[in-house]
């Protein structure tokens, strides 16, 4: 048995609220679930203690996913969860298809324009339903949010830990968010 930290484990979706009446949970997760990627175990931060769920089951629907934890089969016990980050240890992840990345990566990276100008540091990702979006910690403590697209994010080295952007036109200059 291997003791895991926190330090080990990765945000891997969040609970976002209860789902019917036998204590299951609707998520968004982080990762794309339709290519197999689930796990039978999931772990969450409750009271600074670390938990480990077994997960009895899972269906997606839509753009959520629809789990049942093993032990949680009531409204109450399942309202807990709500709002908690769903944790996975980063050592078994499922690697990734070339230039595919997991959120964690490409956190902290450095955000330069094609141009060669730094513009700050990924302190986030945003998950949205389209393009996720990457909050960038700019100057004087303002954050700008990037759409994390192909067309704006020409070139992504988790080596160097930079991201090249090609901004369009006002990007730079949209208020903090």
């Amino acid at each position: 048995m291997r003791l895991l930290k926190k330090d080990n484990l990765q945000s891997i979706g969040k609970v976002l609220k209860t789902q019917g009446r036998r204590g299951e949970l609707k998520v968004k997760l982080f990762t794309d679930p339709s290519e197999n990627l689930f796990f039978s175990r999931i772990f969450f931060n409750k009271k600074g203690l670390l938990e480990e769920f077994q997960v009895e089951a899972f269906r997606l629907q839509k753009t959520f996913t629809i789990i049942k934890l093993k032990g949680v089969d009531s409204i109450t016990q399942a309202q807990e969860f709500v709002g908690e980050d769903i944790l996975y240890p980063v050592e078994e992840f499922t690697p990734l298809k070339k230039g595919e990345f997991y959120f964690h990566q490409i956190e902290g990276c450095t955000v330069f324009t094609k141009s060669g100008e730094q513009i700050g540091y990924v302190h986030d990702v945003m998950p949205v339903s389209e393009n996720d979006l990457l909050v960038v910690q700019v100057r004087e403590g303002r954050e700008l949010l990037i759409p994390l697209t192909q067309t704006i994010c020409l070139e992504i080295d988790l080596d160097k830990r930079t991201i090249i952007i090609d901004p369009p036109e006002g990007l730079l200059d949209l208020d903090e968010i």
